[in-house]
């Protein structure tokens, strides 16, 4: 198993403010960036002034023919969103791995993370919660299936 090493405490980070992030990997439907995009939208649609967005991609552990696909969706949405970060994974690290190759990244004390199938139905209230004090750190969603929550082995 892979040990995530930061060279700085994430506690100590300067800049104030929340970062954007999105973790996506290869899914059947690339080149098409349909549904991330529905993740995206969502997620703007509640006008939070991020400081930045970061995109981080999953290394492709499917061999050469999907490959192609996943490589031109990584081309259509650098084209579609020029103004996010988009981070490139060189080997595969699976989804934790995307986290910590995003927050290595971060600049900002907050982030919020999305996954690319995740939308965000209303408002989120990213300010209060950030003002609140809790003992805890991670405010997480769950995936959908059939409209029930379904529990998964990242958020226990």
């Amino acid at each position: 198993m892979s040990q995530y090493i930061f060279t700085e405490d994430l506690d100590e980070r300067k800049i104030e403010g929340v970062t954007l992030i999105f973790i996506t990997s290869y899914i059947p439907t690339h080149p098409s960036n349909i549904i991330i995009n529905k993740s995206i939208e969502s997620i703007l649609n509640i006008n939070y002034p991020f400081y930045e967005t970061i995109v981080s991609y999953q290394h492709n552990p499917q061999e050469i023919e999907d490959s192609n696909k996943y490589n031109e969706y990584k081309i259509l949405m650098k084209k579609q969103y020029p103004n996010f970060k988009h981070l490139y994974m060189d080997s595969h690290g699976h989804f934790i791995g995307s986290i910590y190759n995003s927050l290595c990244n971060c600049k900002t004390k907050y982030f919020f993370l999305v996954q690319h199938d995740i939308e965000l139905l209303g408002d989120f209230p990213i300010d209060k919660i950030i003002n609140y004090n809790f003992d805890w750190n991670i405010i997480a969603s769950n995936h959908l299936k059939n409209g029930i929550v379904k529990t998964t082995h990242w958020y226990p």
